[in-house]
């Protein structure tokens, strides 16, 4: 299985965008502030990539 890493996760965010139009839509972004893993609306419970707990997530338009 491969590693899930924020280079992995965001290849795949860029890689949906570019097959289903996600550009022209408005949504909130929440960063995780230890490995800069990028989640798509609400903050995950914690970090797919690194763990961190969802307070270490900041919003981002």
């Amino acid at each position: 299985m491969k590693k899930r890493t924020a280079d992995n996760v965001h290849k795949a965010y860029v890689e949906e965008a570019m097959d289903h139009g996600i550009w022209e839509r408005s949504t909130t972004y929440q960063i995780c502030t230890v490995c800069g893993y990028v989640a798509d609306g609400g903050a995950p419970d914690s970090c797919p990539v690194c763990g961190a707990d969802r307070p270490r997530f900041q919003g981002v338009d």
